[in-house]
């Protein structure tokens, strides 16, 4: 599999305080070896784009099934995706991880994440 994303955020200064704004993102997970900005053959692809479309954090599964039809044109809704939750669900599934303490860093990252940041 092969992970792409796209991922702005600004900082916003309050009262002496820097916080992370995520602007918007978007995730996609594809086969190997297929073209990342082609969603026909992403497997999943979340996305969060309130300037452009949607104003609700959602994701596309690229899968059919009788009686729903192609579910990648539908927008489900999630919550807010950090980045390191896919990471682990990539490793969870068998994706090899590239560090011996990658929960820890994971985690760590994640903390770190939700202190400074903000959706």
């Amino acid at each position: 599999m092969d992970l792409h994303f796209s991922f702005r955020f600004k900082v916003d200064e309050t009262e002496g305080v820097s916080l992370g704004m995520t602007e918007d993102y978007i995730y996609w997970i594809h086969p190997r070896g297929v073209q990342r900005n082609d969603p026909k053959y992403a497997l999943l692809n979340w996305h969060f784009h309130p300037g452009i479309g949607r104003l609700d954090a959602h994701v596309h599964v690229g899968v059919e099934f009788d009686g729903l039809g192609r579910l990648r044109e539908l927008h489900l809704p999630t919550g807010m995706v950090p980045f390191e939750a896919v990471i682990r669900m990539l490793i969870d599934r068998g994706v090899p991880a590239r560090y011996e303490d990658w929960d820890k860093r994971l985690e760590d990252s994640l903390i770190l994440f939700r202190k400074s940041h903000h959706w």
